[in-house]
């Protein structure tokens, strides 16, 4: 009996290793594809970026963005459309 527990034991180390083991490729795969997600981010032209990362970054809304850089929320929201529009363009270019 003492033998059966040790196996039990065994088995549900290793499946905690293995699920383990499996999240930390889910990290990696995330961290990756977030460092080149933001690679991208950095290819964008000034001003489309700037309003992007306040999105991202900081949670902003238009209209914040649009006070703290003293332009129309219609022209923040324009630069953050053509932002998107070029990152799913060069996402779609890379496959």
């Amino acid at each position: 009996m003492c033998g059966k527990k040790h196996k039990d034991i065994d088995a549900l180390a290793l499946f905690q290793e293995f699920a383990s083991e499996e999240n930390t490729v889910d990290t990696i795969i995330e961290r990756e594809l977030y460092s080149e997600f933001r690679k991208a981010i950095d290819r964008l032209p000034p001003r489309q970026r700037q309003c992007l990362n306040m999105k991202i970054d900081e949670g902003m809304s238009l209209t914040e963005i649009a006070a703290k850089l003293n332009i129309s929320p219609n022209t923040v929201d324009s630069n953050q459309v053509m932002a998107i529009r070029k990152l799913k363009e060069w996402a779609a270019s890379d496959k």
